[in-house]
């Protein structure tokens, strides 16, 4: 963990690898890269949309993981993650054969209090730790609810699709990022490659229903590196945006 936090040379140029490999390949073929914006209010008529719910059984499911994560499989095997963020975020969805293969969401801090760094955090200390790190709330976003089928991570798809979020963030006028990292599975390997970096004096957060160690993120999308800069360029190209 503290290699990765502060990279030394050889951590460096084994991050700069990862994201050329992921440069060199093409971005789950035969896919499409929808983004689905929310309502003005966060809020819609009757039931939820059918992608949204197709969303959530999907992110659930990725979550579960063969029973790492037992409270996304409620008690009748149906998978749900509802998450509160939902409504108010710009998901970015990656389609294949009419079916979801990825996923990663995009909250403007600004829109709710329902963002997962807030709720592990509480408001008042978000607050506090966003004055710390000269991030102004109104230019800030959450990137959260990432999932990638696992038989697709290999490919880079996982950090394509973080590359998708700060695709969004740019066109939203969105400069400084921030998220919820897992540290024990190689989330937070594949998010310090593309240039974010620890909170300093914050320890990591166990959270038991995801059965890992949480650290918190952060990053202006100028400051990440070159590479996954590039490749937030190139995915910015494949996004269809489409109406919540």
């Amino acid at each position: 963990m503290t290699e990765l936090a502060n990279p030394d040379a050889g951590s460096r140029s084994r991050h700069a690898k990862v994201i050329e490999s992921d440069l060199a390949t093409k971005a789950a073929p035969g896919s499409r890269w929808r983004v689905y914006v929310p309502p003005a209010d966060g809020s819609w008529d009757g039931a939820i949309p059918g992608w949204l719910a197709e969303l959530r059984r999907f992110r659930a499911e990725m979550l579960y993981a063969d029973g790492l994560r037992p409270a996304f499989r409620r008690p009748d095997g149906v998978f749900r993650d509802d998450d509160p963020a939902d409504p108010f975020a710009y998901h970015v969805v990656t389609i294949h054969d009419d079916r979801p293969i990825a996923t990663l969401r995009v909250l403007r801090l600004s829109a709710t209090h329902s963002g997962v760094c807030e709720r592990l955090l509480g408001t008042d200390a978000l607050n506090r730790l966003l004055t710390r790190l000269g991030i102004d709330q109104t230019v800030a976003w959450e990137c959260s609810g990432w999932a990638v089928q696992p038989i697709r991570r290999s490919g880079g798809l996982g950090l394509r699709m973080l590359a998708a979020g700060g695709a969004v963030a740019n066109k939203l006028d969105l400069t400084q990022g921030i998220g919820a990292s897992g540290t024990r599975y190689g989330q937070l390997y594949r998010v310090l490659s593309a240039g974010y970096r620890l909170v300093p004096e914050l320890d990591p957060i166990p959270v038991p229903a995801l059965a890992d160690d949480i650290q918190i993120v952060y990053g202006a999308l100028t400051a990440l590196r070159p590479a996954f800069q590039a490749l937030v360029t190139q995915t910015a190209e494949l996004l269809e945006w489409q109406d919540f």
